[in-house]
């Protein structure tokens, strides 16, 4: 792979500049690039002859089990690789972005008759015994919203994957359509508590997002340090 990489900084330095290019990535598998480098400090954008391109593709092979040690493929196998080519200082860099799941913290306190939850209420009490504090945990998303968890009078109900209390979802569903839209658990949605204390209605939330970003790699390949098959 020594005499390749050469033939790669070789190519670009001939073209009298450092390049770059973009690549979309389905785990280790490419799924959309157009083999077209861009110039740095300028406008050209050149496409290699083949045999640099099955060059670069067989530093990706080289190269994944390091790449998929920095990218985090839980909130999507989509990924994007870019390839920077110095010629002068005689390296390719390899740097990653993939989506990451994030959550912002939100709190909220209100009252019972904020959110026309008392039948809702009156039902659970009858049927767990509640006589103080509730507790209801929850994740609302697109595709998995759930009770996940219930404590009366700071006591676990028994729950499983498949828990389902009508009573409780109405509960949080209310509240959470009041306090942020009736679409609350769309996309990504929230997951946390909400307490309800005698009169007062307390929720620990938390916002789930996704956004793409910088996995930290930095993969710096010369002719010196690379990789062998």
């Amino acid at each position: 792979m020594k005499n390749k990489v050469k033939m790669v900084l070789a190519y670009f330095r001939a073209l009298g500049g450092n390049f770059y290019t973009s690549i979309t990535f389905e785990y280790n598998r490419i799924e959309d690039w157009d083999e077209r480098f861009a110039e740095v400090y300028g406008n050209r954008r050149v496409k290699p002859p083949k045999v640099i391109i099955d060059i670069f593709e067989e530093l990706f092979k080289l190269y994944k089990d390091r790449i998929n040690y920095f990218n985090d493929y839980d909130s999507d196998e989509y990924w994007y690789l870019t390839v920077d080519v110095n010629p002068n200082e005689n390296y390719i860099r390899f740097t990653s972005e993939c989506e990451f799941v994030g959550a912002s913290a939100r709190e909220f306190k209100g009252d019972v008759d904020d959110y026309d939850i008392e039948d809702d209420l009156s039902s659970f009490e009858r049927k767990y015994d509640l006589e103080s504090d509730l507790v209801i945990e929850f994740k609302g998303k697109w595709d998995d919203s759930q009770i996940t968890g219930i404590l009366v009078d700071d006591k676990y109900v028994e729950t499983t994957s498949n828990f389902n209390d009508t009573d409780a979802w109405n509960i949080v569903n209310k509240i959470m359509s009041k306090e942020f839209s009736k679409f609350w658990s769309s996309d990504d949605g929230y997951e946390g508590d909400i307490k309800i204390s005698g009169s007062i209605v307390i929720g620990d939330i938390n916002d789930i997002y996704r956004e793409y970003g910088n996995t930290g790699m930095d993969i710096i390949i010369t002719p010196d340090n690379v990789l062998e098959k």
